[in-house]
């Protein structure tokens, strides 16, 4: 996508090859991101979470076919391309820093709730639970 622009002055047939070679790449690469989701999501959620990626990516679809037709009006197409390729990496870059930020946290409180555990003091009967759920290790 940096260099598509690029191969705009190139024989007819030559830009027609590279566009759907490029264009097959990209397809390509696509399911990956519900399959991310799918695996990382809370699977009480999965649907509604696929759901929300699907509308949020035909949202960001057409808002960049408009913006990129409004930049390819004023600067020219040739250099539309370029500013289209790195705009989903760094928007990719910062989501998955989001991510890890995220899944840093939710393991911090994971270990936490692991250190805490339930177990019954030595004079709670094993056949009370009443008592043996109250006690808690801090």
């Amino acid at each position: 996508c940096l260099c598509i622009g690029l191969i705009t002055d190139l024989p007819f047939a030559l830009t027609v090859i590279t566009v759907i070679i490029w264009g097959l790449s990209v397809l390509m690469d696509s399911p990956n991101f519900p399959a991310i989701i799918s695996k990382n999501a809370d699977q009480e959620y999965v649907g509604t979470a696929l759901s929300v990626q699907l509308a949020s990516g035909y949202l960001m679809c057409s808002l960049g076919m408009l913006f990129m037709a409004m930049i390819g009006d004023g600067i020219g197409w040739r250099w539309t391309y370029p500013i289209m390729a790195s705009t989903p990496l760094l928007l990719g870059l910062g989501a998955m820093q989001i991510l890890q930020q995220l899944e840093d946290r939710d393991s911090e409180n994971r270990e936490k709730d692991d250190a805490r555990q339930i177990v019954p003091p030595a004079n709670v009967q094993p056949d009370d639970p009443v008592a043996q759920r109250n006690a808690v290790n801090p």
